[in-house]
């Protein structure tokens, strides 16, 4: 499968719980660490074929990098049990890869390697050159869209959560009232918490929502 398809499998699984954003974050990084095997592919087609779906794609990775995971989201007085939530997510991110590339990438994977050189590959697979990789893709991306409807946030958040939370409200309905001009809106000054509509909004560099009254001396551009 695709490297587009499986960050988008990532980020529907953890974004399936109620979970934080940086164990939503490690769970899209599990989905597509395993392809770091296809480095080799830099010295050549004989070190690609020799190397790929080994050191990325193995089951000591996915409990290492699920450790790790747990370690880096461990609780805290206000998270508790916030650790076993990213170990099993990330798990499932990075099992995710596996599974779907037994199927859909027509390469042997060797799960239990250094240990094993023992490779593994279903039955009933495809090659990556076939159709339904590309049509994946799409599938995976109208899951984004269904699972952003449903959080209220899209993988911008990934990068930017200010960023990700002022194109949510692009599409959010508007209760608010303009402190300005009584407008309809969705949005509050950063500063000073009055409500805001899209006209007298302002965005600063740093994807602050800010009033015309606490408009700082540089703004890049308007919200609208």
């Amino acid at each position: 499968m695709h490297l587009e398809a499986h960050a988008a499998l990532g980020w529907v699984i953890g974004n399936a719980g109620q979970n934080s954003r940086r164990v939503r974050n490690w769970c899209v990084a599990a989905a597509v660490i395993p392809d770091i095997d296809a480095i080799p592919y830099v010295f050549g087609p004989e070190a690609y074929g020799r190397w790929h779906h080994t050191f990325g794609h193995n089951l000591f990775l996915l409990i290492a990098l699920s450790g790790v995971a747990a370690w880096h989201c461990r609780a805290r007085p206000a998270a508790r049990g916030s650790s076993a939530r990213a170990f099993w997510f990330t798990a499932a991110g990075f099992a995710s890869h596996l599974v779907t590339d037994a199927f859909f990438s027509g390469w042997y994977l060797y799960l239990l390697w250094p240990v094993s050189s023992y490779g593994y590959l279903p039955e009933h697979h495809v090659g990556l050159e076939h159709p339904i990789n590309v049509w994946l893709i799409y599938v995976g991306l109208v899951a984004v869209i269904g699972m952003g409807a449903l959080r209220k946030r899209t993988p911008v958040d990934i990068f930017w959560p200010k960023l990700d939370a002022i194109i949510v409200g692009l599409f959010r309905s508007r209760p608010l009232s303009c402190s300005v001009c009584g407008r309809p809106g969705n949005q509050r000054c950063h500063q000073c918490g009055r409500p805001t509509c899209a006209r007298h909004a302002r965005l600063t560099r740093h994807a602050d929502i800010v009033c015309p009254d606490c408009l700082p001396g540089r703004v890049i551009a308007n919200s609208r």
